[in-house]
């Protein structure tokens, strides 16, 4: 099930902490999901209550907004899925919270092409924040569930749905196994 941003307020609706003088309504998003969307679908729709069968996904900000859920709600989402997440704001690393131990097993997609800046101007790779954040994630999965977490880097790609798309059927097989293309 897909649940659309509200466009030029996706910005309030996806940042979970307070950035750029705009306060952040990620964790209200979330929680509205986990309380409205979740149970909802789950009633319409024969939809597994399982937590392994379930998960969250997103890009860009909605990338950001799937791995705090994962955070979050652990017990909720078994499945995290977070292309080009916006893990660096204006020179400031994204506090996601407390991710110990990280069970969901999770895809990270990224590009080489995608930059973040310090608030002067200067860019830096956005992949080597990703790399380092996929990492970290993966050693708190524990010895035995490292492979739970896989980061996609892809050369000559941008920060958009062609990208995004280019990627997913690696995502689903990763996330879910071989018979999702």
């Amino acid at each position: 099930m897909a649940v659309p941003n509200s466009g030029s307020n996706r910005t309030l609706e996806y940042l979970p902490f307070t950035a750029l003088g705009i306060e952040g309504q990620g964790d209200a998003y979330i929680d509205w999901l986990v309380r409205e969307v979740v149970p909802r679908v789950e009633r319409v729709v024969r939809a597994s209550g399982d937590p392994e069968d379930r998960g969250i996904g997103g890009s860009s900000l909605g990338g950001l907004v799937a791995l705090r859920a994962g955070v979050r709600y652990p017990e909720m989402f078994g499945r995290v899925l977070a292309e080009s997440p916006s893990l660096m704001l204006d020179g400031t690393r994204i506090p996601l919270g407390n991710h110990h131990p990280w069970n969901p097993r999770t895809f990270i997609g990224i590009s080489e092409l995608e930059y973040w800046t310090d608030g002067k101007g200067e860019r830096f790779p956005m992949s080597n924040v990703v790399m380092k954040f996929g990492s970290l994630l993966s050693g708190q999965s524990g010895p035995d569930r490292r492979e739970r977490v896989m980061v996609v880097v892809t050369p000559d790609a941008e920060h958009n749905e062609r990208a995004w798309a280019a990627r997913f059927g690696t995502a689903l097989r990763h996330l879910y196994g071989a018979d999702h293309e």
